[in-house]
């Protein structure tokens, strides 16, 4: 069995890879696919009352850059790896501040009549974790 899991070593970050870059790239779409719905949110939500639209393209472009390069980074190395990951810290910090934080750590978030309202920030905790594991480790191996 050891030798079966040190086979299997060199591929131990993909399942972290592949979800990370899976719903970075799916929360990119949807922000294409609704556009303008996604600045329009954010300022009638007031989670950005100021340049809404700016901040809602570099969002999504962070986020489209962030999936794409999480997955290129197997081919083109630690770098890039390194340079995708770290597009999506300051997009979950944001998120984490500016949306989630005041609704508390908690995903599931289920009212008195049984209703799910907006999530909270533990879901964003774990995007930001894979990614500064990325950042640190990169595709871990000795790379730049």
């Amino acid at each position: 069995m050891p030798s079966l899991i040190d086979a299997l070593k060199p591929f131990a970050n993909w399942a972290l890879r592949l979800s990370l870059s899976a719903t970075f790239l799916f929360h990119a779409w949807d922000k294409f696919d609704a556009w303008p719905s996604f600045p329009t949110w954010l300022a009638a939500t007031a989670i950005v009352p100021a340049y809404p639209v700016p901040v809602a393209i570099l969002v999504t472009v962070l986020e489209a850059v962030a999936g794409v390069g999480i997955i290129a980074g197997i081919f083109l190395g630690s770098t890039v790896t390194r340079l995708a990951a770290l597009a999506v810290i300051p997009v979950m910090i944001g998120a984490i501040v500016r949306v989630h934080w005041s609704i508390g750590f908690n995903n599931i978030q289920i009212t008195a009549d049984g209703a799910m309202t907006f999530p909270g920030w533990e879901f964003n905790l774990a995007l930001l974790a894979m990614a500064v594991y990325f950042v640190i480790a990169g595709n871990n191996d000795s790379e730049g």
